[in-house]
């Protein structure tokens, strides 16, 4: 089983400094070194789930082997997902479980009080969910689902970047941001923990840099790898259902 508690995850931060491209600013998306704090379920939220979308992820999930229903919001986050200045909001949610680090769910999104968009997610089992600052400048907001495991005493954070386009979802990829490791199999308890900028453009680049703790040291991190630019890479299964 996860547990939050032991992982070191991340808070969006309205930080922004200037970047070498022509014009463009880089932005924070992503600080692992920072503690994660998903948003408090709204009533209103599971509502809206329980009215537009347990109907279909019984549809789609409701005779998997191993997938006992157990509704639920995981996180949620405010933008402009499927349009231009909409007043929306995502909710993540889950269906039900299914293994380790694996469920059955996916993203609603919520405008007037109803489901205008439905993503499910049929591998992994993301715990977190932010808006984007719309990185390939589209007009809408990209989504970020946030992913911690804990295995064989190895606890590890991973992010993938989705975008809604008319009629599908597009992955923009994603990368890990932090492991540690929790005393089992390596000679010392360590931590390594990165910060995912992106500059804005209709070709986002991505850039990381990292750090790290060891047992022992005095500074709770310490710089390891010079901000530098990073492909992300595809990962999970994101299918659009409405």
């Amino acid at each position: 089983m996860r547990r939050m508690a032991t992982c070191v995850l991340l808070a969006l931060a309205p930080v922004v400094v200037a970047a070498s491209t022509a014009g463009a600013q880089r932005q924070q998306l992503f600080n692992a070194m920072r503690d994660y704090h998903p948003a408090a379920a709204r009533a209103e939220d599971l509502s809206v789930v329980r009215r537009d979308v347990l109907p279909a992820a019984r549809r789609m999930w409701g005779r998997v082997d191993g997938c006992t229903e157990e509704l639920r919001v995981v996180d949620s986050a405010a933008g402009a997902f499927t349009g231009r200045g909409m007043a929306q909001r995502a909710v993540l949610y889950r269906f039900c479980e299914t293994g380790h680090d694996l469920a059955r769910g996916g993203v609603a999104i919520v405008q007037g009080g109803r489901v205008v968009a439905h993503v499910a997610i049929e591998d992994g089992e993301p715990d977190g969910l932010r808006a984007l600052p719309d990185v390939d400048r589209d007009g809408m907001a990209e989504l970020m689902l946030v992913d911690f495991a804990l295995n064989q005493g190895i606890s590890t954070t991973g992010l993938s970047i989705l975008q809604l386009v008319p009629g599908a979802v597009r992955s923009l990829g994603g990368i890990d941001v932090y492991r540690e490791n929790l005393g089992t199999g390596e000679a010392m308890r360590s931590e390594r923990a990165s910060i995912l900028w992106a500059t804005p453009g209709a070709k986002p680049v991505f850039e990381l840099e990292t750090h790290e703790h060891h047992a022992g040291m005095r500074a709770r991190w310490v710089g390891t790898e010079r901000l530098h630019v990073v492909r992300l890479t595809p990962r999970g299964a994101y299918r659009r259902v409405r």
